[in-house]
């Protein structure tokens, strides 16, 4: 996280918070109940300022059709290969790719 994401007073205050609970290596939710700060709202300042800080990037590539998946769409992210079926979650999928991609911790 860069501290250029901060807006207000309120992100300034949580982006120091949050730095110590990374310094801490202790999980959010501990790190919280130690420090008397709820974990809702860090995690919703963590979130925010991953967002602001994640690079909007698109990545286009061709699709080939080369046999039939049954109703399969495979996602590759680097050497990680996901199959989606027919009714998935796409929220779900989002948050794996961002995963994947190493926005969230």
């Amino acid at each position: 996280m860069d501290k250029d994401v901060c807006t207000n007073e309120n992100d300034r205050y949580w982006f120091d918070r949050l730095q110590e609970w990374k310094a801490s290596g202790l999980g959010l939710d501990r790190w919280c109940r130690e420090n008397s700060h709820r974990f809702y709202q860090a995690r919703y300042y963590k979130r925010k300022f991953e967002r602001k800080s994640a690079p909007s990037v698109r990545i286009f590539t061709e699709v080939e059709e080369d046999k039939p998946l049954g109703g399969k769409l495979v996602v590759q992210v680097g050497e990680v290969r996901i199959e989606v079926e027919k009714g998935f979650d796409p929220l779900l999928l989002r948050d794996v790719i961002m995963i994947l991609r190493g926005v969230l911790c």
